[in-house]
């Protein structure tokens, strides 16, 4: 029973996963946030718009009007 106890806790973490993600794709389906911006699901299970906090790695800078030159459209925000 101890060998298996750490594949059921993976398999447990997995499968909250899943349904975390799942649910996020019902809550946020039509919810636009804005360039910038992604939704969320709250703690009382409400979607909300929150800035991005990482972005994914993209190599076409852009220029914002600023006049400063970002690597990427995400960046910009």
């Amino acid at each position: 029973m101890l060998r298996s106890a750490p594949f059921l806790v993976l398999l447990a973490v997995a499968l909250c996963q899943t349904e975390e993600v799942q649910s996020k794709s019902k809550v946020c389906a039509n919810v636009f946030c804005g360039a910038g911006r992604e939704c969320v699901v709250t703690e009382k299970g409400e979607p909300s718009c929150l800035c991005i906090e990482s972005c994914k790695p993209h190599k076409r800078s852009v220029c914002g009007s600023n006049s400063k030159t970002y690597r990427n459209h995400c960046e910009l925000h």
